[in-house]
């Protein structure tokens, strides 16, 4: 990863200020408080935003602003990025706003968490430090804070232990642990519950067995019934068979019995009909006897007739509809006209007057040429005069600085000699008199603009009632010129009128020639016509029911001796037989007692199958019980190996592996800790090393020391051999992480004697990064690093020069 650029915008001491950063070694220079540390802050919110308690946003918020924001462009796997973060200042406290990153000039808005999710992807850290709160791989490997540096060696051996583990991610196996202490525990419950779970197994296999027993005695019981309900039902299917025999006889007598009857009553009807067809007959004899129907009428001549008299009242009618609907078309026409020529009279009629006004409103129009032109005027001269005006002010200013400067004259500028008092009261009267004559100028400047401004006002207005008024007169042109169309209109419409009213005249004549009476003698004549018609079709109609008559007669009589015929036949069968419906009856009862028989024999087969369907369903479910108790028990034998397993095997496995990983760190890390502290101190009479808890061990002279006890420079060597040595470690043993040619120290040389700051310059050649940015007050550190950027402080604003 190599930085290029960093915006700061209200971040701590900072406004707006801008630092590009080169490749190889950069200082940060500066006095102490003039805003270095501030930007390598800048930089870790820029990649991992805002937390507590390390870097939380009330920190990073200049006082006093409501927002602000850092800018970070940097370079990553040969991909141009630049990543922005904001702050804003709410009633709850200062809060991180949505951001944005923008790879390859692709550009995403996310939130605060979905960034850091994202920026540690891009870095290569380990997904687990998402949930963290510390960035630790970036704190120990790239940037520490000052007041930092120390703090790992002076804290306990357990709580650095624990932030070794967090930095090499080798709590997961204490966590691995406490986990599966956790499950061990819940395994303990689970084992004992299944144990209680087998223990009932026995009783239910000799439950097993009785049910066994009971079922083989159903079995028994149904060998024994079922051969008697066979026997019973063979029995049952004969009498039946008897039983459907006797009532097929029983229905064939009954039959014959009906047949007699319906044949009997059958034989009546017919003598019934047979004398109400007579009795019919002479009555429509009669009837056609009393129609009074004139001899030697002609029917095809009475249609033709009716024929030409209907045709003749539909001719008189609709002649007369259509003449009578001409007219109330006419009519109505004509009152239509009558209104639209009315309206158009009184419309006509305020021609002339519209003419007059227009022509008053021309007469007035003329004037306002004239009246523009006067505008152009004013408006020139109140330029002229605004000029005059500014001009004029301008000269009193200046004559007012004059006095005031000439007030407060005591010595000439230019010959550096006291100003005498009378040369300096001539001065001030020429200037008062100048004053009162651009006051007198200005107050007659100003009237005559009001007076102008006033005559323009007044024009203006005028100009105005103009506009409305040539408004009006093209309206009342447009008007006109409407009117004389609607003139043209109104000669039509009378024209139209006198055209329509001789029409109605002629059709009035026409009309009356169509008179009632006329219409009454051919509509007596048709109803003559029709009602003789009449006569003829209903004598037809009579010989036609006559002649039906006639045939109902004779089918009548047919029909009553096939009946006849049919009665002495029957009569005889139904003497051959006898009724047996109590042989039926006692047969049936036979039939009913075994039914019952059969019926009482099953419901003891059925109670004997129920009994054993239930005696089958009780040694199905210990059955089902037994099965799932095996299975328990083959379960309860996995949970005990495996809790064997875990307990005895896998946690102490944890163990042995991250002792081996925390060996291997721990010799490689002894390795660098003393290389970069003998860079740092060349000193033979100290001596140092790691102990098992990554704990500093110094012998001086011989003798063991603690760390409290060394002097500031070699403490601040120390931490600093730590620091160095921290990060090789982790560079080597986490591969996936992209920060590894990116290092940032923060006043590394707190103590440094000038022998000891010397000794930097051997630290920043053997380090061999792309990018090393060191943060120092120390002037001769410059002559070490390729590249110096200098911050100062003015007032309470960072500045980079």
């Amino acid at each position: 990863m190599f930085l290029k650029q960093l915006k700061l915008n209200n971040i701590r001491s900072y406004r707006e200020e801008t630092i590009s950063f080169n490749p190889g070694s950069t200082i940060l220079s500066g006095d102490i408080g003039s805003g270095k540390s501030s930007i390598l802050l800048a930089i870790e919110f820029a990649l991992f935003g805002s937390s507590r308690p390390d870097l939380p946003a009330e920190l990073l918020l200049r006082n006093g602003a409501r927002e602000g924001s850092v800018e970070l462009n940097l370079v990553l796997n040969g991909q141009d990025i630049v990543i922005k973060r904001g702050l804003k200042k709410e009633k709850a406290g200062i809060k991180q706003t949505a951001g944005e990153i923008t790879i390859n000039k692709v550009r995403k808005e996310l939130m605060p968490l979905e960034m850091k999710a994202e920026i540690l992807s891009l870095l290569g850290y380990p997904e687990e430090l998402f949930s963290k709160a510390k960035n630790y791989i970036f704190r120990y490997t790239v940037y520490t804070p000052q007041e930092e540096m120390k703090l790992i060696l002076l804290d306990d051996a357990e709580s650095r232990l624990n932030i070794l583990r967090r930095i090499f991610n080798l709590d997961k196996y204490k966590t691995i642990r406490e986990n599966c202490w956790i499950y061990l525990k819940e395994m303990r419950t689970k084992i004992a519950v299944l144990k209680s779970k087998i223990e009932p197994v026995e009783e239910h296999k000799q439950n097993l067995a009785q049910l066994n027993e009971k079922v083989k005695n159903t079995a028994l019981e149904k060998k024994i019934i079922i051969p008697a309900i066979q026997e019973v039902k063979n029995k049952v299917t004969q009498q039946q068979e008897l039983i459907l025999s006797i009532d097929k006889q029983q229905q064939e007598w009954h039959q014959l019995q009906h047949k007699l009857k319906a044949l009997q009553m059958l034989e009546k009807d017919k003598q019934n009909q047979l004398s109400n067809l007579e009795k019919q007959t002479q009555e429509l004899k009669l009837e056609q006897q009393q129609l009074p129907i004139p001899t030697g009428i002609n029917r095809q001549i009475i249609y033709v007739q009716i024929e030409e008299l209907d045709k003749r009242r539909t001719e008189f009618v609709h002649q007369r509809s259509s003449l009578q609907q001409k007219v109330s078309l006419l009519q109505k026409r004509i009152g239509e006209l009558q209104i639209e020529i009315s309206s158009l009279k009184e419309q006509v009629s305020t021609i002339l007057e519209k003419e007059n006004i227009l022509s008053t409103l021309n007469l007035e129009l003329n004037l306002r040429e004239q009246l523009e032109l006067r505008k152009i005027e004013l408006d020139n001269t109140l330029t002229e005069l605004s000029v005059h005006i500014a001009t004029n002010s301008a000269l009193l200013n200046q004559a007012q600085d004059r006095k005031e400067k000439f007030s407060s004259l005591d010595l000439c500028p230019t010959c550096l000699q006291s100003v005498p008092g009378e040369h300096k009261n001539n001065l001030l009267k020429k200037e008062n008199e100048t004053i009162k004559n651009g006051e007198l100028v200005l107050i007659d400047l100003k009237l005559r603009r009001s007076q102008v401004l006033s005559q323009k006002e007044l024009i203006s207005t005028q100009i105005e009632e103009l506009v409305k008024k040539q408004q009006r007169a093209e309206r009342i042109r447009t008007e006109l010129e409407l009117l004389k169309d609607k003139t043209k209109s109104l000669d039509q419409k009378q024209e139209l009128l006198k055209l329509t009213v001789q029409d109605n005249n002629a059709v009035m004549l026409l009309l009356n020639q169509f008179k009632e009476q006329q219409l009454e003698e051919i509509s007596q004549q048709l109803n003559e016509k029709q009602t003789l018609l009449q006569l003829l079709v209903k004598n037809d109609s009579l010989n036609k029911q006559l002649i039906y008559m006639s045939g109902q007669q004779a089918e009548a009589v047919s029909q009553l001796t096939k009946i006849k015929q049919e009665l002495n036949e029957i009569v005889p069968e139904i003497n051959l037989r006898t009724d047996n419906s109590e042989l039926l009856q006692e047969q049936r009862t036979k039939l009913s007692g075994l039914l019952d028989q059969e019926k009482s024999l099953e419901v003891k087969l059925a109670q004997v199958n129920i009994k054993e369907e239930e005696l089958i369903k009780q040694t199905k479910e210990i059955e089902t019980k037994i099965s799932k108790i095996k299975e328990e028990e083959s379960q309860l034998i996995r949970c005990q190996e495996l809790y064997h397993w875990l307990d005895q095997h896998f946690i102490k496995l944890t163990y042995t592996i991250e002792k081996q990983v925390m060996v291997n760190i721990h010799y490689i890390f002894n390795q660098l800790f003393q290389e970069w502290f003998s860079i740092l101190i060349d000193d033979d009479t100290i001596y140092v090393q790691i102990d098992d808890t990554f704990t500093p061990f110094i012998q001086q002279n011989g003798y063991d020391t603690s760390f409290n006890n060394l002097s500031g420079g070699e403490k601040t060597s120390a931490s600093l051999a730590y620091r160095l040595a921290l990060n090789k470690v982790i560079n080597q043993v986490i591969d996936s992480i992209k920060t590894k040619e990116l290092l940032i120290l923060d006043e590394p040389t707190d103590g440094f004697s000038t022998e000891q700051l010397d000794k930097v310059r051997e630290v920043l050649e053997r380090l061999r990064l792309g990018q090393i940015i060191v943060v120092s007050h120390e002037s001769k550190i410059e002559s070490f690093v390729d590249n110096v950027i200098r911050i100062s402080k003015q007032g309470h604003v960072s500045l980079v020069n």
